[in-house]
C-alpha cells in the first residue's frame, strides 16, 4: 500500500519541478556568459536533452540508488 503512494509523491515532485518556470540550465550557470555549445553540453550533462519520459525513468533510478545528485552551493553530493 505504500508502494503506490511513493510513486505518486515522485511522480509529484518531478512535475512540479519540471513546471518550475525558467529554464533549469540558467539556474545552473547562473548570469555568466556562455555559448550555446557550453549550454547544450550542460543540458547534455544533466539528462535535460532527454524527453520527459526518459527523465523521469532517470530520476526514480537515481532516487531508488540514492544518488541525490550535487550541491552547488556545498560543492558536494547531496548524499554524502
Amino acid at each position: 500500500q505504500a508502494v503506490p503512494i511513493i510513486v505518486v509523491i515522485v511522480l509529484i515532485n518531478f512535475t512540479l519541478i519540471q513546471a518550475a518556470p525558467g529554464d533549469p540550465v540558467y539556474a545552473l550557470i547562473g548570469q555568466m556568459e556562455t555559448t550555446p555549445e557550453y549550454i547544450a553540453q550542460v543540458r547534455e550533462e544533466f539528462g535535460l536533452d532527454e524527453p520527459l519520459p526518459q527523465q523521469f525513468l532517470s530520476y526514480i533510478a537515481k532516487i531508488a540508488t540514492f544518488d541525490l545528485g550535487y550541491s552547488f552551493r556545498f560543492r558536494q553530493d547531496v548524499s554524502g
